[in-house]
């Protein structure tokens, strides 16, 4: 699900739950929210959704768009950078943030968990981002087209440590998706 979905989740007063409590059923049933009965471990009272940007790419050019401002406004390089400081500064005073992207669409490096997506499908899969490297080589992404930038945000999937590397993986910060719909 998307972010928006669990903060509606939380601060309505559910959960999070204790998967102890609760475990985990890999099914396509729903359960309606009144059935569950345990204690929420945390009150979420507040979150943010971040600054997004959306990414266009054609040949060796990105174009980066506010997706927040309704217009489709284009933003300049310096605009992203100061969206992902801020992005990086909620992370060091808060913890990780919940980001959405289409990781049917990833490519996968060879040797390292390193993915970049340039699809415009819609994104489905919510993962956090709990770091960063301005300084990962662009060359660690094995995809065509291969990113244009070097540095990668450090994602922890729910997938469990056979996911990634023991659960962790880096997105490119030229991917589509990786900065268009952030909240914490």
């Amino acid at each position: 699900g998307h972010c928006q979905i669990a903060m509606a989740y939380y601060t309505a007063g559910y959960g999070p739950v204790k998967e102890t409590d609760m475990p985990f059923i890999n099914s396509v049933v729903k359960l309606p929210l009144s059935s569950i009965e345990k204690e929420p471990q945390k009150q979420v009272k507040e979150y943010v959704y971040l600054p997004t940007v959306l990414k266009k790419r054609e040949g060796d050019k990105i174009t980066y768009i506010n997706s927040m401002d309704g217009n489709g406004s284009e933003l300049t390089e310096q605009e992203v950078i100061n969206i992902r400081n801020t992005i990086k500064a909620h992370i060091m005073q808060n913890g990780g943030v919940s980001m959405t992207y289409n990781n049917a669409s990833m490519s996968r490096g060879d040797d390292v968990n390193a993915y970049i997506g340039y699809t415009d499908n819609e994104t489905f899969h919510d993962v956090a981002i709990v770091g960063w490297d301005d300084n990962y080589s662009k060359d660690n992404f094995k995809a065509t087209p291969a990113p244009l930038h070097d540095g990668a945000y450090i994602c922890l999937n729910s997938w469990g440590t056979e996911s990634g590397e023991d659960g962790f993986f880096y997105i490119s910060y030229d991917d589509m998706y990786v900065e268009s719909r952030i909240c914490g």
